[in-house]
This record gives structure tokens, sequence and C-alpha cells, in this order.
């Protein structure tokens, strides 16, 4: 009896087990895919925004990204990654400035073109531009990065895929980078081939 017990539990576990990892699959998945809007721009130095972070990002975008004039780029919210202190260490690096589009397709335009440009700079400073990716996925991408660098240091083309829930891949390469015209392996989720 006492042993009828304890496999009931041990299925009790193993079926909350699972049900924890894919409750927290998808929960991952849901925030990624509330972030497709969401550009990060990194290096951006503080107080440059002035009063208003939307007014700010446009004038900014049409300016060190040379996206046309006529660019009509809505902009739901755009504010610095994380609460100011008044404390802060003068020598930290500038906080991040997440902004949401509400357009798609102005948000992939803006990020196409910045990934294009290669060096992006504002005021004599280098910025950086990548998508808003959940918590999660940043902690899987930051363990592969160090792979990925000393990859690209022998010359092979190495970035991540993101997989979503469905197992589509998406996020493998930059839109009009020279690896989406040849051919690439994908191993353990990461895109490789020779540059």
């Amino acid at each position: 009896m006492a042993e009828d017990v304890a496999m009931r539990h041990q299925r009790a576990l193993r079926y909350l087990i699972h049900r924890d990892i894919a409750l927290s699959a998808t929960c991952d998945d849901l925030q990624n895919r509330l972030r497709r809007n969401n550009v990060r721009i990194f290096q951006v130095p503080e107080g440059s925004e002035g009063g208003n972070m939307a007014a700010f990002i446009k004038e900014l975008l049409h300016k060190v990204l040379q996206i046309p004039s006529l660019t009509d780029i809505k902009i739901e919210r755009a504010h610095r990654s994380a609460p100011f202190t008044p404390h802060r260490d003068p020598t930290a690096p500038p906080r991040h400035i997440i902004v949401r589009f509400l357009d798609a397709a102005v948000k992939d335009l803006e990020i196409r073109q910045a990934w294009s440009q290669g060096q992006v700079s504002f005021q004599d400073k280098r910025i950086f531009f990548d998508q808003d990716y959940s918590p999660e996925l940043h902690k899987k991408r930051a363990k592969v990065h160090k792979v990925i660098k000393q990859l690209k240091k022998k010359d092979i083309l190495a970035r991540c895929a993101v997989k979503t829930q469905a197992g589509h891949s998406r996020g493998a390469e930059r839109p009009g980078s020279p690896s989406a015209l040849r051919r690439k392996r994908t191993h353990g989720g990461c895109v490789k081939g020779r540059m």
C-alpha cells in the first residue's frame, strides 16, 4: 500500500515538473511575442533625450540611421531600461533605451538599417541596436556568446537562431546579409557557415 502511494506521488511529481517546464516555455514564448515591436538601443548617453524620449528617438533615427524623412515613425512608448537612482555610479554605462513601435514594418526597417550600416554613432560615441528579448532568452544567448565569438575569430559565421513555441526558427541571420545568400547548416540552435 505504501509503495502504491509512493508511485502515485512520483507520477504526480513527474507530471508537475513536466507541466512546469511547458508553462515556463509558454510564458517565455509569450514574452518574446509581446516584445516583437521593441528595440533596445545601447550606449546612448544619459540625459541626451531631454524631457521627451519619443521625440528624441524619432529625431535620432532620422539623423543617425538615415531613414527617409517621409517614413512615419509611430512610437507607442520609449524609456530607459532601469529606474534612475540618484546615487548611480557616474562611471556606469548608460541605461538601455527600450522603444516600442506601433508598426512592426517600421521597426524592422529601423533595425535592418542599423545592422546594414555596421557602425552607428551619436555624439561621437558608437551606439548599438538590437531586438528586445525576454530575460530567459537573453540568458540563453549570453551562454553561447563566448562560443560565437570564438567561431568568428576562426572565420566561421555563427548566430543564434530563436526557436518559437511552434518550433519555427527566426532571427538566425540578419536580412540582407551576405550569409543570407549562402547555404547554411543548423547545429545546436546556432547557424554556422564560412564567411
